[in-house]
């Protein structure tokens, strides 16, 4: 049952994953590459590319790439850290970040990528 539900949760939260906003910017994700747009719609520049999913907080893009890895960016686009790998998902949740690994598995890390158990 727990399963379930965390399966319809991700269900519910993956509506808005081509699209996200955080500290004054909206993020679309197209082709693959993370696009910055202001509130006008007005193109700003990109965060990185080979990207599957992300979310944001006030300080940080944290992107999931095509390979699985997890990183963290400003942002500006400056690399700020890897958190981890074998991701399919992430979302912000608080002061944590819970991620989908690709065996299925949801865990929780901290902003700087240290485990902090599992759903």
């Amino acid at each position: 049952m727990k399963k379930l539900y965390v399966s319809v949760l991700w269900l519910l939260m993956g509506a808005g994953t081509a699209l996200a906003q955080c500290n004054g910017f909206i993020f679309k994700i197209k082709e693959g590459k993370l696009a910055k747009h202001d509130n006008n719609g007005n193109y700003r520049g990109s965060i990185t590319n080979d990207v599957s999913d992300f979310d944001c907080n006030p300080e940080y893009v944290f992107v999931v790439k095509t390979n699985g890895k997890l990183m963290k960016y400003d942002f500006n686009g400056n690399y700020r850290g890897s958190v981890t790998g074998d991701v399919s998902r992430v979302r912000v949740s608080g002061e944590m970040l819970i991620v989908t690994k690709t065996n299925g598995k949801t865990c929780k890390y901290d902003f700087n990528g240290n485990y902090r158990g599992s759903i």
